[in-house]
């Protein structure tokens, strides 16, 4: 976390930040303002590495602004660029929910700001705003599943034409 930058911004700046995500179209206006008021919101500038490859974090992030790549280290010790995500992505939440190393690492492509929820942030969300914080589980499980998919798909046709 240390190439993040803590941001100071307004709850109506989270939301407009968070309106932004086509992630959020499931929540209703008060649903949005309520998971806002859990997130703490950081930027970080291009060639900034937000998550680390191999490390645990407790936190996971919807990028808001900016573009960032996924980069997984080679044998060679070199980092590959695997995948490229933008505005409403979500980061970090295999490691946040099963608590293991983290898979790639994370690297700021264009200037991102991003809305972090931090694991002890995410447990007090669950037990005050209960029918929001499954509402944002849910869609994280299907965003997973989905990120999931696409990855077999891609690894499929990358095996299939070697």
């Amino acid at each position: 976390m240390e190439s993040l930058v803590p941001l100071t911004l307004t709850s109506e700046q989270k939301i407009e930040l968070l309106n932004k995500c086509a992630c959020m179209k499931q929540l209703s206006d008060a649903q949005i303002a309520e998971f806002a008021s859990f997130l703490t919101p950081f930027e970080a500038a291009n060639g900034a590495v937000i998550i680390h490859e191999g490390k645990k974090i407790n936190y996971f992030g919807i990028i808001c602004e900016g573009e960032v790549f996924i980069s997984k280290a080679t044998t060679s010790g070199s980092g590959k660029k695997i995948y490229h995500f933008t505005v409403g992505s979500v980061l970090g939440i295999i490691s946040f929910f099963d608590e293991g190393l983290t898979s790639a690492s994370v690297v700021v492509q264009q200037h991102a700001t991003i809305l972090l929820m931090n694991r002890k942030t995410y447990e007090t969300f669950c037990r005050d705003a209960p029918a929001t914080a499954l509402q944002v589980s849910l869609y994280l499980v299907r965003y997973l599943a989905n990120n999931l998919r696409e990855t077999t798909a891609r690894w499929f046709d990358a095996s299939s034409n070697s």
